[in-house]
């Protein structure tokens, strides 16, 4: 009896580090880029290249660099962006507080600029080690153009 009761907690055991061992060996979530017309969201060819910032006190300082992804699909009526740098201020906390953004997105026709908000801010360590920042952010260029950018928790080099 107790045999059969300690095989059968070791079988759920089992199944529950499998079960986690499995989710946490999916596949990393990549950062991102679409342009919003409408109701429609079209991906842009735009590879994350570099994630620079620091945190200074309660302030954090996040700064992302797209460039063109040559491996990317080609969108049918959109010419793809050479390259989009996203800059982001926020406070650490719970929740982590955005502060405020800008962006500049490069193209053919020229430079784009505009704000920057997010709906759902990420910010991770900073107090032994590199902090990471991610979260989904909007863009909103002057000349009305809108943006998405998808970014996962990402570790951010020294600027």
């Amino acid at each position: 009896m107790a045999l059969d009761l300690f095989i059968d907690r070791l079988c759920r055991c089992v199944v529950s580090l499998f079960t986690v061992l499995l989710i946490a060996c999916q596949g990393a979530q990549s950062a991102s880029v679409e342009q919003i017309r409408g109701s429609t969201a079209s991906r842009l060819p735009l590879r994350l290249q570099a994630c620079t910032g620091l945190r200074e006190g309660y302030t954090v300082h996040g700064t992302f660099r797209f460039v063109r992804d040559p491996s990317g699909n080609p969108i049918t009526g959109i010419v793809p962006p050479e390259s989009l740098i996203v800059q982001i201020e926020a406070e650490p906390g719970v929740p982590t507080r955005f502060i405020s953004g800008t962006f500049r997105l490069y193209t053919k026709e020229g430079p784009l600029q505009g704000t920057v908000s997010a709906p759902s801010l990420t910010f991770l360590g900073g107090q032994g080690g590199r902090p990471s920042l991610g979260g989904t952010f909007l863009l909103k260029a002057n000349q009305g153009d809108s943006y998405k950018v998808s970014l996962p928790p990402t570790e951010l080099a020294r600027e």
